[in-house]
């Protein structure tokens, strides 16, 4: 019995990953974007694709939130602007003050990033714009899905703040 030969593209690295996947963005190059990586590994991706789609660059700040037993198992993450996500299907979840600690915890590291690869700087305006999430990998999707949140938020608050001036 014969079976199908699979084309599976390795990457080398990050670098050679984010560089393909820039390409397959292509269509977005001359558009109104801003690339957003989710430090550590997402800031390098960013870079790449920001750099040959021509496009600003800045970096979004989340955490995840991680079980109290298992640093690994994520229960959740946590967005710059407090925007939250927490997975249904945690098993064993921490009571409400043990995750109030965590959160308390993860909100004094992101407060300290924010200075430290931001220069205490905003993130720029998500108006009208496309916004490119990059990370180097999503094992749960918790931190992605945290930075959503934080970007649906921040499209709409410009566009009701428009909207409660006119």
């Amino acid at each position: 019995m014969s079976f199908p030969s699979l084309s599976i593209s390795m990457f080398i690295d990050r670098k050679d990953a984010a560089q393909q996947l820039a390409v397959a963005l292509e269509p977005y190059k001359g558009k109104d974007v801003v690339v957003l990586g989710i430090p550590r590994g997402g800031a390098e991706t960013a870079y790449y694709i920001a750099e040959y789609l021509q496009a600003p660059l800045s970096l979004l700040i989340a955490r995840k939130l991680a079980h109290p037993a298992d640093p690994e198992y994520a229960i959740g993450a946590l967005a710059e602007d407090g925007s939250r996500y927490l997975n249904p299907n945690v098993l064993h979840p921490p009571g409400p003050e043990v995750l109030d600690k965590i959160v308390h915890q993860q909100q004094l590291e992101i407060q300290r990033r924010i200075q430290q690869l931001r220069g205490g700087q905003q993130l720029p305006s998500l108006k009208d714009k496309v916004v490119i999430l990059a990370d180097d990998g999503i094992a749960t999707g918790s931190t992605l899905f945290a930075a959503i949140e934080l970007c649906k938020k921040r499209s709409e608050e410009h566009t009701s703040e428009l909207q409660s001036r006119g």
